[in-house]
């Protein structure tokens, strides 16, 4: 690779002091904290069939606690907020390229292309349940809403939710004056957790090389169907879009100039995502009801369906307006700060936390899969993140970037970047880029 700077190598260069959105890092390291534990407690630590399919594997009241709380504050939430901040990245690369008169489609596309190989690597490597190669492919056709005008988004959002919600409203009329859907049989519930107990097995193996030929076949079995793979995608997208209109409407942009606005949207988005998160959490607890008396699913079909996705993205929404208003008092500002650190190398410490947490749980490792309630597993978390605030701390004092972000950059420009510091700085009081 080449050295020399050239015109795309310097356009994208790291902003001022006085430039950088801190509220931003901020939202997401605490996006990057929700997904460790929502990950840990739904994916490293167990199979998820223990818990969607099955009675809670630990009912003692502190396991349970541990675990609703998890799902109210942090489930869908944290994925939701780094889906929305994923698409305002692009939006600032974007217009800083613009403003240099440097051509931005090619600099995008090597970009995504290079998330989307470490998002490959991540999963055979490391992890199967990667988000960035999601990220990568929805990130190709987002491209072309990047140009357009808030109010041409603000027009597709609204014909998105205005289908989805006809949908599933004629849905639930259908159902209630036809035949309800047949419940799951017992063979399928019985094939779902027989696959749990076979990810016992495989994750357990105390072989790397046998535990990374049973992830790609977990990964295949859980993610590479039309079903599973559509619906996280046009979520996504969704999420993406949002990010861009809040982006092109101006409240990330300048907080301070739209406080009432952000106060608004974090009383509306906690209150009505939090009265969506009871609704959700009771479907584990209307099951067995259901699949005794089944004709009665139909009447709570439609609140059901349309509590999973508003309490995920209402209190998404709620959660990070909350997070900016706290960070204009200089108070909060303060105790807030060190969630910046790890929100500025978010790209390390996401795949930090799968090699971390795979060596926990993993049969080459400590071997602790299945074997470790929810409320030990937010202790993992708890210990694991309060690692990455002080290591992000030091690591930025003497570097540029996270070393993954120094090397995401260096292969979308071709040449190396710089790195290391002439000398360490405080970061406490210097913004550095993203």
């Amino acid at each position: 690779m080449s050295t020399s700077p050239t015109a795309s190598t310097t356009a994208h260069v790291p902003v001022s002091a006085e430039d950088r959105l801190e509220h931003i890092d901020l939202v997401r390291g605490y996006a990057l904290l929700g997904v460790l534990l929502v990950n840990l407690h739904s994916w490293f630590r167990t199979p998820p069939q223990r818990y969607f399919l099955g009675r809670h594997p630990y009912p003692d009241a502190w396991n349970m606690a541990a675990d609703y709380l998890t799902s109210i504050w942090f489930e869908g939430k944290s994925v939701t907020l780094f889906s929305m901040l994923f698409a305002v990245g692009l939006c600032i690369q974007r217009e800083r390229a613009l403003q240099k008169g440097v051509p931005w489609n090619e600099y995008a596309l090597r970009r995504l292309g290079s998330m989307l190989l470490f998002g490959v690597l991540h999963i055979v490597l490391i992890w199967n349940g990667d988000i960035l190669h999601n990220y990568a492919l929805v990130g190709f056709p987002f491209l072309l809403f990047l140009g357009r005008e808030r109010r041409t988004i603000g027009i597709w959002l609204s014909v998105i939710f205005g289908l989805a919600a006809a949908g599933l409203f004629g849905y639930w009329v259908w159902l209630l004056f036809h035949q309800p859907p047949t419940p799951p049989t017992q063979d399928k519930l019985k094939e779902a957790l027989d696959w749990g107990d076979a990810c016992v097995r495989g994750y357990t193996q105390t072989s790397w090389f046998q535990v990374l030929v049973f992830r790609v076949r977990d990964f295949k079995r859980m993610f590479l169907n039309i079903g599973n793979l559509g619906v996280f995608s046009f979520f996504t997208l969704v999420n993406f879009l949002i990010g861009l209109y809040l982006w092109k409407q101006g409240a990330i942009r300048a907080p301070r100039d739209h406080l009432p606005l952000l106060r608004r949207v974090a009383g509306w988005g906690l209150g009505l995502g939090l009265l969506a998160n009871v609704l959700n959490a009771m479907r584990p607890m209307l099951r067995p009801i259901f699949h005794a008396h089944w004709s009665w699913s139909r009447f709570f079909m439609l609140p059901l369906m349309l509590s999973e996705p508003v309490a995920y993205q209402a209190m998404a929404l709620g959660l990070g307006a909350a997070l900016i208003v706290l960070w204009q008092d200089p108070t909060w500002k303060r105790r807030l700060r060190p969630i910046t650190y790890v929100g500025r190398m978010a790209f390390t410490n996401y795949i930090t936390q799968s090699i971390v947490c795979t060596t926990i749980f993993y049969g080459f490792g400590l071997g602790l899969y299945d074997k470790l309630g929810p409320l030990a597993g937010t202790g993992i978390v708890a210990a694991i993140y309060g690692l990455q605030i002080p290591f992000s701390r030091f690591w930025l004092s003497r570097f540029r970037y996270g070393p993954l972000e120094w090397l995401w950059r260096t292969l979308t420009y071709g040449s190396l970047q710089p790195f290391r510091r002439t000398a360490p700085v405080r970061v406490a009081v210097e913004n550095l880029a993203p």
